[in-house]
């Protein structure tokens, strides 16, 4: 196994690891977790019980057999890569905060098939923290907060009458539930952005590897 960084033209890092053998065997498995929904406060101190329920996840199973003779199993969600018993593989991962691995790209060196995971290079990308994406005008907090709440005062002046300081706080909720929306929107288009950016150095550094 050797540990390697992905590093973006943003100055994103993301830490991974490269790992190649022959293939022992390949299987995929369907694997169940049980998953409860939080608590709804109902009001009078009571609380609505989370649904709860099974979620199933595909998980493939790959043996191999390292060039120092080890014997090692991956196991990640599977890209569809096509191996068989024999053939000389290179995967190329990440793990998140959870400790559970993601496969960004792997290659099939006896038949030279390069399969990558834009969904999951984004998975990465955002638990990195990707920097840069799209800029909006106005982007910084310490710029919209003052702008929010002086636009709330204006409009409450205008229309509130006596009511004013209703017409203010809503104004200014719904104002932040705008800007908090806007804000996971760039936190996602930032993780797509950089996402992309890192299938293409995970494709890049496969491609250079010499077929067997």
């Amino acid at each position: 196994m050797n540990e390697t960084t992905i590093r973006t033209s943003n100055g994103t890092t993301i830490a991974a690891f490269s790992v190649g053998g022959t293939v022992m065997s390949a299987e995929i498995r369907t694997e169940f977790s049980t998953v409860r929904d939080r608590d709804t406060h109902i009001g009078n101190g009571k609380m609505l019980p989370g649904q709860v329920y099974n979620e199933a996840s595909t998980v493939q199973d790959v043996w191999i057999r390292t060039e120092d003779g080890k014997e090692m199993k991956l196991a990640f969600q599977p890209l569809g890569l096509a191996m068989r018993a024999g053939h000389a593989v290179v995967f190329m991962c990440g793990k998140d905060d959870k400790g559970q691995t993601w496969c960004l790209g792997a290659r099939n060196l006896a038949t030279g098939e390069i399969k990558t995971s834009s969904s999951f290079a984004k998975k990465m990308a955002g638990d990195a923290g990707a920097k840069g994406g799209p800029k909006l005008p106005f982007s910084a907090w310490w710029i919209q907060l003052p702008a929010l709440l002086f636009a709330a005062f204006v409009f409450s002046n205008m229309e509130g009458g006596r009511y004013w300081m209703m017409y203010f706080l809503s104004t200014v909720f719904w104002g932040g539930i705008g800007m908090l929306v806007i804000h996971i929107w760039r936190l996602s288009k930032r993780a797509e952005t950089v996402g992309k950016e890192v299938i293409v150095i995970v494709r890049e550094r496969l491609e250079a590897l010499p077929a067997r």
